[in-house]
């Protein structure tokens, strides 16, 4: 392995891609710097900071930097369409104009119908530890009933799949039966974003979903595909789209990424980074989130040990946040706020910590009085009792991965 290649794959800090479990061959002093920039976690990511420094992070298959500038309200158009047997039933085209004023009429029928809420997006290919998980709030309308308005009957017996296209590329698909079954996490067909509309053309909006977007409770980000262009009803079975059809291994090319990923118990430091030389005998605050799917966070536990054991780790619990209020609005919502109060009054009324959404934490620790190597774990338990594991099998992490994000630090004066 290449040094880079193994400082690229470290920058993580996921522990266990140096040896199996959390065993780390034994020396007295890191030769590293540390490769990460530490931080304090906000509620919402920013829009305006980098993944690696708390920002929200950004996903595109041509690239990071990657914008549709080229792409304007007045020539976009929205397709739905419906096949059966291979051959085309029925085909509509909305411009933005159009698209709106449909979203207007179905809140004109049910006030309720909008619903604006907070949503973490996790990258199916975020390693413990990583940069690829992020938190924010959107604006829209259950993708079932936007197409109930427009006069597509999903309910209809041979239907099997909506696939999605988007400008850049980009694909994925749905099964119809989880578009009509789970009423408490709906797949929201999205016209904002941290209380913006997408149409804006700031990079927040650029980068995060222009002009418009799906959000999937429950399940990770590849299955919220931004940058629509195309939505086809189908009675075809098909598993397509553009990570369901990669290997999520070079060593397994074949086995795929899920179909369907789904957003698991998750958690991570951000106030320390790997290879972080830290001074004996110091009371710090360790901070970081956590993120249930379905099961919300039940419990935080952070721990350290001066072996590679597990085994020999000791967990204390960590604090978790209060209910999030109206300082957890972000700098970029500029908007009349109504959005982003209907939003966060979900807290109010619902259970905290809620699903799908991540909860930030902290916890008071005097590091290790003796200088040397030492392992700093942290690990979620949900209220379903289901805990983080150590480490996973090739399937598990063809759904994303959630093993135990474990820094490596230096105790030394």
């Amino acid at each position: 392995m290449k040094r880079r290649d193994f400082l690229k794959i470290n920058a993580a800090g996921s522990l266990y891609y140096l040896i199996p479990g959390l065993g780390l061959t034994s020396c007295t002093k890191n030769i590293f710097d540390p490769l990460d920039t530490a931080f304090e976690p906000d509620f919402c990511s920013p829009v305006d900071l980098d993944e690696t420094k708390g920002g929200f992070y950004v996903e595109y298959i041509q690239g990071k930097s990657y914008r549709p500038t080229d792409l304007e309200l007045d020539s976009w158009q929205l397709t739905l369409a419906e096949e059966h047997a291979g051959a085309q039933k029925r085909s509509l085209k909305l411009n933005y104009t159009e698209l709106m004023q449909a979203v207007d009429a179905i809140k004109n029928q049910n006030a309720f119908a909008e619903k604006s809420f907070f949503n973490t997006f996790q990258c199916v290919g975020n390693k413990p530890g990583g940069h690829l998980i992020s938190n924010g709030y959107f604006t829209g309308i259950p993708l079932s009933t936007f197409f109930a308005h427009l006069g597509f009957d999903l309910t209809q017996a041979n239907l099997q799949r909506l696939y999605f296209h988007c400008y850049d590329g980009y694909s994925t698909n749905h099964k119809i039966d989880r578009i009509l079954q789970d009423e408490q996490t709906p797949i929201y067909f999205v016209t904002k974003f941290n209380g913006v509309p997408l149409s804006d053309r700031r990079d927040g909006s650029m980068k995060h979903g222009f002009p418009v977007r799906l959000v999937t409770q429950g399940m990770l980000g590849m299955k919220s595909p931004k940058g629509l262009t195309e939505l086809i009803l189908s009675d075809r079975d098909d598993i397509e789209g553009w990570w369901e059809t990669r290997p999520a291994s070079r060593a397994r090319p074949d086995l795929n990424w899920a179909d369907e990923p789904l957003l698991k118990i998750n958690s991570k430091i951000t106030s320390h980074v790997n290879y972080q030389k830290i001074k004996p005998g110091t009371d710090v605050i360790l901070q970081g989130f956590a993120v249930g799917g379905t099961a919300s966070v039940e419990k935080v536990e952070v721990g350290s040990a001066k072996t590679s054991s597990p085994e020999d780790i000791t967990w204390g619990a960590a604090k978790l946040m209060d209910r999030p209020d109206s300082m957890v609005r972000p700098d970029y919502d500029d908007s009349d706020g109504l959005a982003f109060s209907q939003a966060v009054d979900d807290f109010t009324t619902g259970t905290w910590p809620a699903p799908n959404v991540w909860c930030t934490w902290t916890l008071p620790w005097r590091t290790p009085s003796r200088p040397g190597k030492y392992f700093l774990a942290v690990r979620a338990t949900d209220t379903n009792g289901i805990v983080q594991p150590q480490s996973e099998t090739a399937e598990e992490k063809a759904d994303g991965e959630n093993g135990y994000h474990v820094l490596t630090l230096q105790v030394e004066d």
